[in-house]
C-alpha cells in the first residue's frame, strides 16, 4: 500500500480470498470507515462496528498481535538472526500461535 487510503485493497484482497466477513471490527481510523473501505462494505453487505476512542482492549486481536510481537523479538533475540529476517519470523510466530491453546472464556468447562 502506498498510503493507508489504499487499505481497501486489503479488504479486497481478504474477501477475495478468504471470503466475505459475517461482521468486522476495527479502530475508529478513517481510511477503515470511509471511502473506498465504506463502499466495499456496503457492497457486500456486511456489518462493521468499531471500538471506542482509545480503547484497544475491545478489539481481542490487539493483544493477540501485541504477543505476537513479543514472540517474534523474543525468537529473533535468542536465535541471534538477523533483523532482516523479521517477516520469517513474523510468519513463524503467527503459525505457532494459531496451534497454541489461548486463554478463552469459551475454553473453560
Amino acid at each position: 500500500m502506498l498510503t493507508k487510503g489504499d487499505m481497501y485493497h486489503a479488504l479486497m484482497q481478504f474477501i477475495c480470498e478468504v471470503g466475505i466477513p459475517k461482521d468486522l471490527i476495527s479502530d475508529r481510523a478513517l481510511e477503515e470507515t470511509k471511502g473506498e473501505w465504506e463502499q466495499v462494505v456496503k457492497r457486500y453487505h456486511f456489518s462493521q462496528h468499531t471500538t471506542e476512542s482509545k480503547s484497544p482492549w475491545q478489539n481481542r486481536a490487539e493483544a493477540e498481535i501485541l504477543e505476537l510481537k513479543k514472540l517474534v523479538q523474543k525468537t529473533l533475540k535468542c536465535s541471534s538472526a538477523p533483523v532482516d529476517f523479521w517477516c520469517y519470523a513474523l510468519e513463524w510466530g503467527a503459525r505457532v500461535r494459531s496451534l497454541m491453546a489461548h486463554e478463552l472464556f469459551v475454553l473453560k468447562a
